[in-house]
């Protein structure tokens, strides 16, 4: 009874236009849901595995895009409900909505992971795998599709691009400090998705070059490992072998002791963090920056469209 009585008090503090738009938005989605899983049928044939996978494919890349629009459009005008609301109040809508939502939205992977956090924390190195894949996978043809349609949204797209910019510039650096040896940091490297595509692109300018990467997640490192190893020695390079186990408070507070980077940086680290630890963990890394060295960090331009969708 008291868990009921907490239900219906939170009820009650959810505006009633948002508890409208919610139920509007979930009679909407389940018709959608429902109308792409009947199609699922007529799209597999049991003699030939491998054409139901390609079109079971077209379909989710098609109506993701359906998808990733009714979403965008539908989340848009919850959040204007919400505007200049307490955070009381906010966070109780937020709660409403993900409870009426739920078997809809946690039928993608993607969500399902970013909000249970088995790690403890939203962006994970299985959830960055994910983005970094960007394929369709779910439990059934609504759920693949819902799961590349996040895939695709605007904060997703950027981890893709963030990767793809780090790869590059890193190359560029080597390339620029050519014929001495480097030493390069990665912190919260997660599964390291840069150096993955450097060490497929870029072989040949890495023979000087010794990669340390440190995160806090021992699993993130494992598979890092597993992944990077594999690569090196398709390519004839040794195996990586610097890793460090290290939690980001202690980085913070105690800094990474005496030694030098000739280049450190942190991809993603620095979204989870509000200014005053974001400055005081910048301050730690740049003074291991050797000097004439770089340190590169990214965050989240304070301009994300997918902000809210991302919160709620």
């Amino acid at each position: 009874v008291p868990e009921i009585q907490e239900i219906i008090r939170g009820n009650e503090t959810v505006p009633s236009m948002f508890r409208f738009k919610t139920l509007e938005f979930k009679d909407k989605v389940r018709l959608i849901r429902d109308r792409i899983n009947n199609c699922s049928e007529s799209l597999y044939r049991r003699d030939n595995r491998e054409f139901s996978s390609k079109v079971e494919a077209s379909f989710s890349k098609f109506f993701s895009i359906f998808l990733k629009d009714v979403f965008a459009t539908s989340i848009t005008d919850l959040e204007t409900t919400l505007k200049g609301q307490s955070k009381e109040i906010i966070d109780a809508s937020m709660a409403y909505f993900r409870e009426e939502l739920a078997e809809y939205i946690f039928s993608a992977p993607f969500v399902s992971r970013a909000y249970s956090k088995p790690y403890g924390y939203a962006g994970d190195f299985e959830l960055m795998n994910h983005i970094y894949n960007n394929e369709a996978i779910g439990d059934d043809l609504f759920g693949k599709c819902l799961h590349k349609a996040m895939l695709e949204a605007p904060a997703s797209v950027a981890v893709r691009n963030r990767a793809y910019f780090l790869h590059n510039w890193i190359a560029k650096f080597i390339q620029e400090n050519s014929g001495r040896p480097l030493r390069i940091l990665s912190v919260a490297s997660g599964p390291a998705r840069e150096l993955q595509f450097l060490i497929e692109q870029d072989a040949h300018l890495l023979k000087k070059v010794e990669f340390y990467l440190l995160d806090q997640d021992l699993q993130a490192l494992r598979q890092a490992r597993n992944d990077l190893q594999k690569l090196a020695r398709s390519k004839g390079l040794a195996d990586p072998d610097k890793f460090m186990n290290i939690a980001i408070r202690n980085v913070i507070e105690e800094g990474l002791g005496a030694d030098k980077f000739d280049l450190i940086y942190s991809a993603g680290l620095f979204d989870y963090f509000g200014d005053g630890v974001a400055f005081m963990a910048g301050k730690a890394l740049f003074e291991n920056v050797s000097e004439g060295g770089s340190l590169i960090i990214g965050n989240f331009s304070s301009y994300n469209p997918t902000r809210f969708m991302m919160e709620i």
